[in-house]
């Protein structure tokens, strides 16, 4: 009897000590040692290792803040993680995070439960990888992440915003920059404290999720849309034509699209494929200056679609385009029915009305984000 309570207990402390041993893989972290004054990237004297983070190295940033200059392509296997306040990474190169294994190909925003932090990119940088703002742990309401997006910078991947109802989200979209989303994972509850707003004054916003993306902003009034007069709203969907219509009008009844003070919405254009929608200057003349009167423009190609004002041109002077649905029994035109599908289906007349109507809201929106020849001249 003592024998076998011996061994036993002999049993049990060989389990605990095999338990308590460090893991043989566990995977280095490598510290960045720069500051504002700003650095490249694959300078070795800025890294902890003496060297930019490789293989199963993660890439932690703990400097207040901190400027990086980025031209070449890079991988990281372990993420990216941000503690200081602001970290600012510019240049013409790409950060790719490729595992399959969501929180390896994460950039963490900040990467603590609590604190604010900010994540910059600017110049042609591009990241392809998951973005999580405020949503490392279980966070808390006063947890806070940023991302800016400005000149021509591009992200893709998932976008992660809140924890368990928790956190703050912001993603700013300036300029020419565009956000390419593939999967949204909006956490936030408005009850617990949480927000996920994405701005976009300029630039695109791309969502291109499996999921139905206008559920998720529903969801919660936490979450919302913000579209100034230079931004661009695209959500590329599959879904009947006739139902984004009805949801676009719900996410604007509910206040999770909305333009930026000093403007107004548009009516998106819509067809079977994709959605668009751009803001203008509230101050000018419009057909939709009330919500009633955008939501009974929207899915009536019998109606004004586009009133669009482009930037000033070098002279000072403002160039206002307006665009009207043409009649029902309006000559077709080849070069415009061929490349965009109609929205309606009901009849001949009104497939060739929708088609018109889609073609000249995409032609008048790409006219919009050209930039003036003057001004370059």
């Amino acid at each position: 009897m003592m024998k076998n309570h011996v061994n036993r207990l002999v049993g049990l402390i060989l389990v605990a000590s095999a338990t308590c041993q460090p893991t043989l893989h566990a995977r280095d972290i490598n510290y960045w040692r720069g500051d504002e004054s700003g650095a490249n990237w694959n300078d070795p004297y800025k890294w902890k290792l003496k060297h930019p983070p490789a293989g199963d190295e993660a890439a932690h940033f703990r400097e207040r803040n901190s400027l990086v200059n980025i031209n070449n392509n890079i991988y990281l296997n372990n993420g990216m993680h941000l503690y200081g306040e602001e970290l600012c990474l510019r240049g013409n190169g790409t950060i790719n995070l490729p595992s399959a294994v969501p929180h390896e190909r994460t950039v963490n925003v900040p990467a603590s439960a609590d604190g604010q932090s900010t994540l910059v990119l600017a110049d042609n940088l591009s990241l392809n990888g998951r973005l999580s703002l405020a949503a490392k742990g279980f966070g808390t309401a006063d947890c806070t992440g940023i991302l800016v997006l400005k000149d021509r910078a591009t992200i893709t991947g998932a976008l992660c915003i809140g924890n368990a109802g928790r956190g703050n989200g912001q993603v700013v979209i300036q300029d020419n920059a565009t956000y390419r989303v593939t999967d949204l994972e909006l956490s936030t509850d408005a009850l617990k404290g949480g927000s996920a707003v994405i701005s976009v004054s300029g630039g695109t916003l791309r969502i291109e999720t499996k999921e139905n993306p206008f559920e998720v902003f529903l969801a919660d009034a936490s979450r919302k849309i913000v579209l100034g007069d230079a931004g661009t709203l695209r959500i590329e969907s599959s879904l009947p034509t006739a139902v984004k219509q009805q949801m676009i009008k719900q996410m604007i009844v509910n206040k999770r699209l909305v333009a930026a003070p000093g403007f107004r919405l548009t009516p998106p254009v819509i067809n079977e494929k994709m959605l668009v929608a751009i803001a203008e200057d509230s101050s000018s003349p419009s057909s939709y200056d009330s919500e009633e009167a955008l939501l009974a423009a929207i899915g009536n190609p019998t109606m004004q679609i586009a009133s669009i004002q482009k930037p000033a041109l070098a002279n000072g002077t403002m160039v206002r385009i307006s665009a009207m649905a043409p009649a029902p029994d309006a000559a077709p035109q080849p070069a415009t029915t061929a490349s965009i599908p109609a929205i309606s289906e009901t009849s001949q007349g009104g497939t060739r009305l929708a088609g018109y109507v889609v073609f000249l809201g995409t032609a008048l929106l790409a006219l919009r984000r050209m930039p003036d020849a003057e001004t370059a001249g």
